[in-house]
């Protein structure tokens, strides 16, 4: 495990008390005085490497996206009112590393990020290049798609607020060691996100492992960590649910509608929730009689799809059964093999897909309802020798069962066969009443 760096986050109160004796060199945006900078960016683009900018709040808001490429101090006058707006656009990109940003509400991102934690001039495979070693501190985000974005290791988030948010509050995209402490978070609170172009989840563990404890709230509720531990049961105020290579951990009858993220998590039972859940290289579990009502688990960077529960790749031997889906986008995503899905109810009319699996193989779909959905109620790319059978499959708009890519499936429902019995008695009808007639 990596050691984060030391960051030191200057605060608008020591910038404004100070005498500057020293080696910082402050630049200044927004006031009255000679020499103040119009725009953030302006300052920005004249600082030398270590150097502060303080914010005032006297020109807010400052309608900008900014890019930082110089490892600096961004402070604003005050956390709520010292305004950056970007417009649509992200509201800061930093874009390098050994960068703190502290005091500023950063609003009206809608179509992207408040915060971006990244290098998008460095993109690999839809992966903003990795920084390393910067802080966020103090800070209000609201109404952007996505508050704070992150990819890259050893960063540090305190004390920040979240309202009124798109998609996620934080969302950790190929990025390990991260700390946070004293975020107000709403639901689902922290996304942890990989990509690459293997297809063993093994590979990418490294991501799950961060400092998170229970100061982070989501809703109000602590966000529960876990990590390298085993036999536990998860407390029932939980506002979120992380863990990461544990085994034996209930959790059961949530007070709370939550968002459960799990990785390398064995022999666990999930039941009685309203919850989301994702399964990532997890064995052995069993996910029984839960509300699935939100579909929080983005599919990045595929806009627009989301899914209720992802049984992730290299995911076996689980048991989802007695489940209720009325999540809207895509009820349930499956990546591994050999689970048992059985008995659940894949209904409503704002969903766009029932079970959608890809790269899927041996596993046993039966006795489940798809109906309503404005797609299909089963689609499978990719997908080998996964039985289906026993299922009632009616009302969706474009197909029941559509494969792509997949061999060996069998398949049968519960309407097919109730169709084969209609016929089969309406022809033993047909011969006794050819026979009563004497007509052979």
């Amino acid at each position: 495990m990596l050691i984060i760096s030391s960051l030191t986050v200057t605060t608008a109160y020591e910038i404004k008390s100070s005498s500057f004796s020293g080696d910082i060199n402050v630049l200044y945006v927004g006031g009255s005085g000679a020499g103040n900078y119009t725009t953030i960016q302006d300052a920005v683009n004249a600082a030398n490497r270590g150097d502060t900018i303080f914010v005032y709040d006297d020109s807010s808001p400052y309608v900008e996206n900014l890019v930082i490429q110089t490892p600096i101090n961004l402070v604003g006058e005050n956390k709520d009112t010292t305004i950056i707006d970007g417009n649509g656009d992200n509201g800061i990109v930093i874009a390098v590393n050994n960068t703190t940003i502290s005091n500023f509400k950063i609003i009206n991102c809608y179509s992207s990020s408040g915060i971006l934690i990244g290098d998008p001039s460095s993109m690999v495979f839809f992966v903003p290049g990795y920084v390393y070693n910067n802080s966020v501190d103090n800070i209000v985000f609201e109404n952007n798609n996505i508050n704070l974005f992150i990819v890259g290791n050893n960063h540090i988030v305190q004390n920040i607020i979240c309202n009124d948010v798109g998609i996620y509050d934080v969302f950790l995209l190929n990025s390990y060691n991260t700390t946070f402490k004293n975020n107000q978070l709403t639901e689902p609170g922290i996304n942890i996100y990989y990509m690459g172009f293997g297809l063993d989840f093994a590979d990418y563990v490294d991501f799950f492992y961060h400092d998170i404890d229970t100061s982070n709230t989501v809703n109000g509720q602590p966000i529960y960590y876990y990590k390298d531990t085993n036999n536990l049961t998860v407390p029932s105020d939980a506002g979120e649910i992380l863990a990461i290579n544990c085994s034996n951990i209930t959790v059961d009858k949530m007070a709370n509608p939550l968002f459960i993220e799990m990785a390398l998590v064995n022999n666990s039972t999930i039941s009685n929730n309203t919850c989301n859940l994702f399964l990532g290289a997890a064995n052995n579990n069993e996910i029984v009689s839960n509300q699935i009502v939100e579909a929080n688990n983005y599919h990045y960077p595929f806009e627009g799809l989301f899914s209720g529960v992802v049984i992730g790749q290299t995911s076996k031997n689980n048991d989802i059964k007695y489940n209720t889906f009325t999540c809207p986008n895509v009820s349930m995503m499956l990546n591994g093999s050999n689970n048992d899905i059985s008995w659940n109810n894949f209904e409503g009319p704002d969903g766009l897909v029932g079970l959608l699996g890809q790269v899927c193989s041996n596993n046993y779909i039966t006795n489940n309802t798809f109906t309503n959905k404005s797609k299909y109620g089963i689609a499978l790319s990719i997908s080998e020798e996964d039985e289906i059978y026993d299922n009632i499959i009616t009302f969706n708009s474009e197909c029941g069962i559509c494969f792509e890519s997949a061999n060996g499936n069998i398949v049968t429902t519960m309407l097919m066969q109730l169709i084969r019995v209609i016929i089969i008695g309406i022809l033993q009808k047909l011969v006794e009443q050819i026979l009563s007639a004497d007509l052979i």
